[in-house]
């Protein structure tokens, strides 16, 4: 498995010698149930090197047996775990392939171990696919070994661009450089991966040039549990990491003695956690730590016996993070190096420093030197935990902490710790170095909490680079806490609903800030108080000094609707101390009563429309809720800013009851909602000069044929209706004032009528209008009837009859003159559907009783 045509070092004879190809066309099925639905063709995979086995002389590997061990030629060469394996030539993965090498059962002796063995200077494991390394699950201090055979110094692990895998449970020896993971060609993604755990586990031993390098590598980019022992080799790094990022955690580096440090970063963010640099008594760095690395961080590490007058961490250029480190500062060890190069100054941060040396806990820098070069600095941060107590022991809560003489200036005034309280708490104390090559003598400082006018001092001063606790005595005699006072405001005008009330809370002592709450109470007369119940957005508690808050109050659920012009609200302010004194408004008014109804309300109706009117008391703005059949669904607004309360209702249905209800809402938004009323909509027929076929809707008041047409007397003289059901006679007429012949009298829904004008005008019948499921059954019989249609929903003819026994429908329009037609056989005519107020000749083909639903 490697990159096809590329081999190792050697002539051309021992490259043709040893070169054996195999292109192997294999067939992989995948089965669902017992059918085959894909076939794929793979080829063999390949892996190019001169390797020696216990097994056998020299060979080229190929991935044919004994490489790839159960002989599935998967893409995956697997090493036989029980035998060494000799690289005498560059071994090369290629992309798409696999190279897996177990646990190699080393146990520290060549001669008998199972290991893998470089010969010749240069050799290395070139990586464009993948390489896995795998722990013996059963035997965990066992190890897969990479050594050098001859001493010459071989090339390591390469993973190029593309090239993915991880390193674990290996031990490697003897090398010029033992892992590279290479970036890609060009700045951004590409490059190398990194495959979980990462480099997990391994020792890196006597490393000419650099253990690990990781530049541009992306994926699982980890390095733990790791061993970087350049002891016995000089001018050699343990891991470098280059324009990328990498978490090092539980790992140790030993140096080897020279300027070369043992963690190299630039260009990168490199996180260290609980990592051991010990510098083995020799001199030299242990980590530099270059330009464009301002995100590193290196946190709880140790750095232990350096040697006199060498340093632990060189930064140029950058601004890492170097927190509760534990430095071993004995014999002027140097401890930082803040750089000023080309690149610019350096300002590494050192936080919460401590001391492995006995009894120098609060000591860790004093004696040593902090170099740094001109605009660079070195920031030393501590926390300091401070407790004020009076006298007896007692914590007193409500004592700021002021700090003096933090630079050894006798004239700096004290500053005050912001925030600070007096008790169990932090403080962040911050000392500058701005010096080349001097020594670190930290100046005493003062700490002190003011209680009122008295102060306390703690005793004895601390020094700079304090990480203990320190104890400030007050006088006793001080009172430790006072409550605070309140400032409420008045509220301007008319008030109703929730109202909102602006306060301000004093605390003299200003020792409580985030600790105090109200209460608060109301009163109509001055004298007698209730508490006041909060509305949304009230601040209650947690509350600070100096701070505006409000207290929304809702007044309706504490006086109800009604209008009321003496009232206050009452606040007490609290803290730790108690209760502070109370204070409250002026007298203010509050508008809760709705507007009252004088009059009304009315309606005016048409078929389409409706004007509801009322009167109120007081001026409001009306509206109403509205709906059909009991519902109150729709919504209108009228006019505003009257007593006088108007809304119009449009696009109604003809011949339907709505209910509704009128709203009156005041200036302060108190409204009145009436009970539930109920108007119900005329249904107009437009009737024309000349002749008109018309019905009537149902529930007439008054069936007699004067009171129907009452609304259009004097402008018609002829009704006529054809009544089957007389075989002698069918034809009823009436016409007015005609004494003697006239014999319809009455008009019921069932009837379609002739109707003749002698003006246009509409009919407006006199109707009560029925419920929506009601149904009006009408008498067909075999032959011409001439009938209404007593539903306020227009359908289709086809729909409407769709029960009916029939063969033709017919209709007159009278605004055209012309004679409208359905025809159920063939679906066609010029009459399309079936409308209240019309009048229809319906052919039935046998008697039927026709069933039609108002709605």
């Amino acid at each position: 498995m490697a990159r096809k045509g590329s081999y190792g070092d050697g002539d051309e004879v021992s490259k043709m010698k040893n070169k054996r190809q195999l292109e192997s066309i294999l067939l992989v099925f995948i089965f669902v149930s017992s059918s085959i639905v894909i076939v794929v063709p793979l080829t063999a995979p390949k892996a190019r090197g001169q390797i020696v086995h216990d097994s056998g002389s020299a060979q080229a590997e190929d991935g044919i047996w004994p490489f790839d061990i159960d002989g599935d030629a998967d893409g995956i060469v697997h090493w036989n775990p029980n035998e060494d394996h000799w690289i005498e030539e560059n071994y090369t993965v290629e992309s798409g392939y696999t190279l897996d090498i177990p646990a190699m059962n080393f146990m520290g002796n060549p001669s008998t171990a199972n290991e893998i063995t470089f010969r010749g200077r240069g050799h290395k494991i070139e990586v464009w696919g993948t390489l896995l390394t795998h722990t013996n699950s059963l035997m965990p201090r066992l190890w897969t070994a990479f050594l050098d055979g001859d001493g010459t110094g071989w090339e390591g692990i390469i993973f190029r661009p593309g090239g993915a895998g991880n390193i674990q449970d290996c031990l490697f020896s003897g090398a010029k450089r033992a892992v590279r993971y290479f970036p890609a060609p060009l700045p951004g993604p590409g490059g190398s991966i990194m495959l979980e755990p990462g480099i997990y586990r391994s020792h890196f031993m006597d490393i000419e040039e650099y253990g690990v390098e990781v530049s541009g590598a992306e994926g699982y980019t980890n390095v733990e549990l790791c061993y970087f022992d350049q002891s016995t080799n000089p001018r050699g790094r343990g891991l470098q990491v280059i324009r990328g990022n990498l978490d090092i955690k539980n790992s140790m580096f030993i140096s080897h003695g020279d300027d070369e440090p043992q963690l190299y970063i630039w260009d990168s963010i490199v996180h260290a956690e609980e990592v051991t640099f010990t510098g083995a008594g020799r001199s030299g760095s242990l980590v530099r730590i270059r330009e464009k690395s301002n995100g590193t961080v290196l946190t709880q590490c140790k750095f232990q016996t350096g040697a006199p007058g060498d340093h632990y961490i060189w930064t140029q250029g950058c601004t890492p993070l170097i927190d509760n480190c534990t430095f071993e500062t004995k014999d002027g060890q140097l401890s930082v190096i803040a750089e000023e190069k080309y690149i610019g100054p350096s300002h590494p941060i050192l936080r919460n420093a401590s001391s492995m040396l006995p009894g120098n806990d609060d000591a860790p820098f004093d004696n040593s030197t902090i170099n740094a070069t001109g605009a660079s600095s070195v920031t030393l941060q501590w926390y300091m935990h401070v407790n004020v107590k009076n006298p007896l022991g007692h914590p007193i809560e409500n004592a700021p902490v002021w700090v003096k003489n933090r630079t050894g200036d006798p004239a700096e005034p004290p500053s005050k710790i912001t925030d600070s309280k007096g008790w169990a708490l932090w403080f962040l104390i911050t000392e500058l170095i701005q010096y080349n090559d001097s020594r670190a003598i930290f100046n005493p400082f003062n700490v002190s909490a003011l209680n009122h006018s008295v102060k306390g001092y703690a005793d004895p001063e601390p020094t700079m680079n304090l990480s203990k606790a320190v104890y400030v005595m007050v006088p006793f005699n001080v009172i430790p806490n006072s409550p605070p006072s309140v400032w409420v405001y008045t509220p301007s005008g008319i008030q109703s609903g929730n109202i909102t009330l602006d306060f301000v809370l004093e605390d003299f002592d200003k020792g409580d800030d985030g600790n105090m709450s109200i209460s608060v109470e109301y009163s109509t007369d001055g004298t007698s108080w209730d508490e006041a119940i909060a509305g949304p957005g009230s601040d209650l508690e947690h509350l600070f000094n100096d701070t505006l808050y409000h207290f929304v109050w809702d007044s309706k659920a504490d006086l109800g609707s009604i209008l009321n012009t003496t009232v206050y609200i009452r606040i007490t302010p609290a803290d730790r101390a108690g209760n502070g004194t109370k204070n409250q408004t002026g007298n203010f008014t509050v508008d809760n009563k709705p507007p009252e109804l004088i009059s009304g309300p009315t309606v005016d109706v048409t078929n389409v429309t409706a004007t509801i009117q009322w009167t109120v008391n007081e001026s409001a703005d009306a509206s109403v809720w509205y709906g059909l059949d009991g519902s109150l669904t729709n919504y209108a607004t009228g006019n505003s800013g009257s007593t006088l309360q108007s809304v119009a209702l449009t696009d109604l249905q003809p011949g339907r009851r709505y209910t509704y209800t009128v709203n009156s809402m005041d200036q302060y938004g108190n409204e009145y909602t009436s009970s539930i009323y109920i108007f119900e909509t005329k249904v107009h027929i437009q009737l024309y000069k000349g002749w008109n076929m018309i019905s009537v809707p149902p529930f007439i008041t008054d069936p007699s044929l004067e009171s129907v047409l009452i609304s259009i007397s004097g402008q018609y003289d002829a009704v006529q209706w054809y009544d089957p059901a007389d075989g002698k006679d069918p034809w009823k007429h009436n016409r007015p004032g005609k004494p003697f012949g006239n014999d319809l009298d009455i008009i019921e829904t069932r009837m379609g009528l002739w109707i003749h004008m002698t003006e246009d005008a509409t009919l407006i019948p006199d109707q009560i209008v029925p419920d929506p499921d009601y149904s009006e059954f009408i008498s067909l019989v075999n032959g011409w009837n001439l009938v209404g249609y007593p539903s306020v929903t227009s359908l289709d003819v086809a729909d409407a009859l769709d029960t009916v026994p029939y063969d033709m429908v017919l209709t007159y329009d009278a605004p055209t003159g012309q004679w409208l037609r359905y025809d159920p056989g063939t679906g066609s005519g010029d009459l399309s559907q079936m409308e209240l107020g019309h009048g229809y000749y319906i052919h039935a083909t046998f008697d039927f009783p026709w069933e039609v639903t108002y709605v």
